[in-house]
């Protein structure tokens, strides 16, 4: 596949400082993901891959120095498959040219693990940037084609590497930061 997408949403979470120096804490976000563009090789080609959701529930193990909070994370994902909507070309199924149009789109559960930074501008706002990566459950997409009267399956695997910026904004450090 060729091009880029925009990935954005939304996350909610909360930590717990175990000691001045260790957290624990745990969130979820959501994210929806835009049209990626499609590609082409000496054996055929795809269409792009629709938009689609994908969310986590994470667990968060950090170490405060400071401003900064380094942590750890992991947890359960969900999202769609990246499978194409089209395909067409020889040599993809069969020697025959055959064509393909997707018959199914499916939210599949997975996994996700990832690293990331916090800075703390003021009580209650900090900005980050995390790097996950996610493995989205095997999925075997059915899609009707020009060689077969019964729908084909077809095995594809979805994982993602991610890095994310985002700001921070906690109405409860606001208001703890405040009455110190």
């Amino acid at each position: 596949m060729q091009g880029a997408g925009f990935l954005g949403g939304l996350r909610l979470g909360y930590d717990f400082k175990l000691t001045p120096r260790f957290l624990v804490g745990f969130e979820t976000d959501s994210q929806y993901r835009s049209d990626l563009g499609g590609g082409s090789n000496s054996h055929g080609s795809i269409s792009g891959v629709r938009g689609g959701y994908l969310g986590t529930f994470r667990g968060r193990l950090g170490y405060v120095i400071d401003r900064w909070t380094v942590y750890g994370t992991g947890g359960l994902a969900y999202g769609h498959i990246l499978a194409p909507r089209t395909f067409s070309g020889s040599n993809l199924i069969n020697s025959i040219p055959t064509t393909g149009v997707s018959q199914s789109y499916q939210l599949v559960p997975g996994w996700t693990v990832g690293a990331g930074v916090q800075f703390a501008l003021a009580p209650g706002l900090s900005l980050r940037a995390e790097y996950l990566y996610t493995q989205l459950q095997h999925s075997n997409p059915t899609y009707m084609t020009s060689v077969s009267p019964y729908p084909v399956t077809v095995c594809t695997k979805s994982a993602m590497h991610g890095v994310r910026v985002g700001v921070d904004f906690s109405p409860i450090g606001l208001l703890m930061g405040a009455s110190r």
